[in-house]
């Protein structure tokens, strides 16, 4: 039995993804590519089956260490222009489809839950 992973590359005007079987407790690694070293940003998101949102594994702003939401997996940044994605010990839950994205400057990622609870306020003071 192996697990489909989407392996992607963005090359800002030429992207292309490939499906690919992983056995179960491989390593793999996802690369990405962009042409434009002005976009200093490159982010890392996966869209699990049957989910409508996408949910940031981590980014990364060259020259600093990548900055992770999911620390099961690494980010690796060797130029400006290419970040790659480590899933070490694949395991069905990667199942997935997995996206990268590049941005210029500076740009303020707001990260919130999946799924959060609604509560009132409408409690008077005691």
């Amino acid at each position: 039995l192996g697990t489909k992973i989407c392996r992607a590359q963005m090359d800002l005007g030429d992207p292309y993804s490939q499906d690919m079987v992983v056995k179960k407790g491989d390593n793999v690694t996802l690369d990405c590519s962009q042409k434009n070293s002005n976009y200093i940003n490159m982010y890392w998101y996966k869209q699990e089956r049957k989910m409508h949102h996408l949910q940031l594994i981590g980014f990364s702003i060259h020259g600093n260490d990548p900055e992770m939401e999911m620390t099961q997996y690494s980010i690796d940044r060797p130029e400006v222009t290419r970040a790659s994605l480590s899933i070490p010990q694949g395991q069905a839950a990667d199942t997935a489809v997995y996206f990268c994205a590049a941005s210029k400057g500076t740009v303020r990622v707001l990260c919130l839950p999946a799924a959060h609870e609604h509560r009132s306020s409408a409690h008077a003071p005691t």
